[in-house]
């Protein structure tokens, strides 16, 4: 889950909802809780943007702590990368002319 894409969603003043987009830089692999009552912790790494208060007009931050927010992670496969493209290299020859007799020393 570690580097998935999220978007976490806010309600602020006067029900506008506000988000933000990040990825996932903590999934634990410890599950609380049991039957379908489970719980694990996740963090998202998202850089918070500004905003202006509906209601109030003034310039705030989309995510405020204590905010209720809702994490909605892409948990689709990642997208297949497509094939390199093989170059075919000829070998250098030279001169155009008759290929050069190669000598052979003995030493």
């Amino acid at each position: 889950m570690f580097g998935k894409d999220v978007t976490i969603t806010v309600e602020g003043a006067g029900g506008k909802k506000a988000s933000v987009k990040g990825t996932i830089g903590f999934a634990s692999p410890v599950i609380e809780g049991v039957g379908t009552s489970r719980q694990f912790r996740v963090w998202a790494e998202v850089d918070n943007e500004k905003t202006i208060d509906p209601v109030t007009k003034q310039v705030m931050w989309k995510l405020q702590p204590g905010s209720v927010a809702t994490m909605t992670i892409d948990l689709s496969p990642p997208k297949a990368q497509p094939a390199a493209k093989t170059q075919t290299y000829k070998p250098v020859t030279g001169e155009k002319s008759e290929p050069k007799k190669s000598k052979s020393r003995e030493f």
